[in-house]
């Protein structure tokens, strides 16, 4: 029992106290009569659109059977469109409620169409239990699924010869007709498979499944959505534990306690809004988590390709039209100088100062090419002047030649420095008369 989650409230103006909501050791929400009131107005408002019972491909009156096959194997859920009907409205021999939760067990039958096998319901106010019965198939059976529901031939039988057995779902949607009309509000797990075992048009609707999950995934959000997790469900959301390998011994168990477990769940997303919407938050955040892990190595991948991809193209098409402002190869512009990597790094930062860069860096190159260039070209003119000058100085007269023997002389004993001026008379120097021989 767990008091957070049990609203249990006496009050003498109620004509017809409800008994106690207790089953597996459970303890379900019982509401006063002012509760009620409220809870079917907000029951009103949680119905769900024609739009979200087509998304969840319900049979509706005057609409297309939808073209559908579940994902267990071979099991088809569409009958004859002549097999469907609608709740009657309103009549006297009635007793139609303004909410009911429901449940049917089924099992697989030879023609690979799923059989009810039984079938509850219960006032969603009050919390009576309008009818609870086995259903005998009305066509024969393959699989009988009594691991999960604990309903076998031996039990079918033994309950028709006891009258305690509905004929059919033709008999249990009858019955059911008579707490049921068309302005109901139908509370159920999977409402689409319970309506589809009784062949029944409905549109009033409120359904735990549609509630949770489009409250954990917004409606329009694409798969990956998990299946629905009841287990989860009733065991976080609820604080109901759960019994692995229950035995159901007469095979009704099952589908009383689930039909409470969908009501609960309703009413506690009514009655706690807020617990219910951090409590889907948290299980939203945790079920995307590791594909949003996943997700975000490749995002990051395909978004440096992308942008890859782009820059190569732009730069290949701008090489083609011979644009001016085509980004640079700044590698093989700067060639070996020094600010080489400055350059590169620049030109990350942008086009422009990478541009700017690339054009410093080859003006550098080739200013100190033309530098080297005009220094060898100086030396190669310095070494031909001196070899015109020691030709001329062979081809003096002996006189001429002995005086510049005593002049080299000289300059070698360090009395006079031998520079430019080599006492060397030439024909731009003779009309100097500090440098004619004495």
């Amino acid at each position: 029992m767990n008091p957070a989650l049990v609203d249990i409230l006496t009050d003498s103006a109620l004509p017809k106290p409800a008994p106690k909501l207790e089953h597996g050791g459970n303890t379900f929400t019982q509401l006063s009569s002012e509760q009620q009131s409220d809870v079917y107005e907000q029951l009103l408002m949680k119905r769900h659109s024609l739009e979200i019972l087509k998304e969840q491909f319900h049979v509706l009156e005057n609409e297309r059977l939808p073209d559908r096959v579940t994902k267990i194997k071979r099991i088809k859920l569409v009958f004859g469109p002549g097999d469907f009907a609608a709740a009657p409205k309103g009549q006297s021999s009635t007793d139609p409620r303004k909410a009911v939760a429901i449940d049917c067990e089924w099992g697989e039958a030879k023609s690979n169409r799923r059989e009810l096998l039984a079938i509850c319901a219960i006032d969603a106010l009050t919390g009576e239990t309008l009818m609870k019965s086995l259903v005998s198939p009305s066509q024969p059976m393959k699989k009988w699924r009594d691991k999960v529901h604990g309903i076998t031939q031996a039990k079918i039988n033994a309950a028709l010869k006891s009258k305690q057995c509905l004929r059919g779902w033709k008999e249990a949607r009858a019955k059911l007709f008579e707490h049921v009309d068309g302005q109901t509000i139908l509370i159920g797990n999977n409402t689409r498979l319970h309506l589809d075992l009784l062949r029944l048009f409905h549109t009033t609707i409120v359904d735990s499944e549609i509630l949770v999950t489009y409250a954990i995934f917004n409606k329009k959000t694409k798969r990956p959505r998990p299946q629905w997790p009841v287990l989860r469900v009733r065991k976080d959301f609820l604080g109901m534990p759960i019994e692995q390998n229950a035995i159901h011994e007469s095979g009704t168990e099952s589908v009383y306690e689930n039909a409470l477990v969908s009501r609960e769940i309703v009413l506690q997303c009514i009655q706690r809004p807020k617990h219910f919407k951090r409590w889907a938050t948290e299980w939203r955040l945790e079920f995307w988590q590791p594909h949003n892990e996943k997700n975000e190595a490749k995002q990051k991948k395909d978004i440096n390709e992308a942008k890859k991809d782009t820059n190569e193209a732009e730069k290949e098409e701008k090489a083609k039209i011979g644009d001016p402002d085509a980004k640079p190869d700044v590698k093989a512009t700067a060639g070996s100088t020094p600010d080489n990597n400055q350059a590169a790094g620049t030109f990350s930062q942008g086009y422009e100062a990478g541009y700017q860069a690339a054009y410093q860096a080859a003006y550098q190159a080739a200013f100190q090419n033309g530098f080297q260039t005009g220094y060898e070209n100086g030396v190669k003119k310095g070494h031909s002047q001196e070899s015109q000058a020691m030709t001329d100085i062979l081809c003096q007269s002996p006189n001429e030649s002995e005086y510049t023997c005593q002049m080299s002389i000289q300059h070698i004993d360090g009395q006079e420095s031998f520079g430019d001026h080599s006492g060397v008379i030439s024909q731009n120097d003779s009309d100097n008369d500090d440098w004619a021989p004495g």
